[in-house]
Formats: C-alpha cells, sequence, structure tokens
C-alpha cells in the first residue's frame, strides 16, 4: 500500500514537473516573441535615423551652396559697381 501511495505521489509531481516545464516553455516563447519584434523596431528606428541622416547632409549642403552663391552674387555685383567707376585696380582682390 505504501508503494501505492509513493507511486502516486510521484506521478503528481511529475505531472507538477510537466506542467512547471510548460509553463517555463510558453515564457521562453513569449520572450523570444518580445525580443524579435524589439529586434525588429530597432531596425526601423536604424532606417528612419539613416535616412534623416541624409536628408540632414543634403540641407547641410544646400544651405553651404546657397551661401556661396550668395556671395558670388555680393561679388559680381561689387566689381559691377566698381567696372562702373572705372576703378578696375580694386576689383582685383574680388577676382582672385
Amino acid at each position: 500500500r505504501l508503494q501505492t501511495t509513493g507511486a502516486g505521489s510521484a506521478r503528481l509531481e511529475l505531472e507538477s514537473g510537466k506542467a512547471a516545464i510548460q509553463q517555463l516553455f510558453l515564457r521562453v516563447q513569449e520572450v523570444r516573441r518580445k525580443a524579435d519584434a524589439s529586434e525588429q523596431m530597432v531596425h526601423e528606428i536604424c532606417t528612419d535615423i539613416k535616412s534623416l541622416d541624409y536628408a540632414k547632409r543634403n540641407l547641410t549642403h544646400t544651405i553651404t551652396a546657397l551661401r556661396r552663391l550668395q556671395m558670388l552674387a555680393a561679388a559680381v555685383e561689387q566689381l559691377r559697381s566698381l567696372c562702373s567707376q572705372r576703378l578696375y585696380r580694386e576689383c582685383a582682390h574680388l577676382l582672385l
């Protein structure tokens, strides 16, 4: 009779262990799912950052080009003014 009780107790413990393992397995699956979702989110964020970085670089180049264009226009205007006054010596520094 003691063996029957011991066997029943062992069977209950075995079933309890199986249930605990099943719960652990489900938790591991959930952690993996969340890790995959996080990895996807990080990838999307990195893609967005790269896109914004390219946009910033393009804006910086555009601003630089516009500043240079403004300087060129100002120099051309000064050259016209100096040439109309026949001050050719002063034009030299604008041409170099």
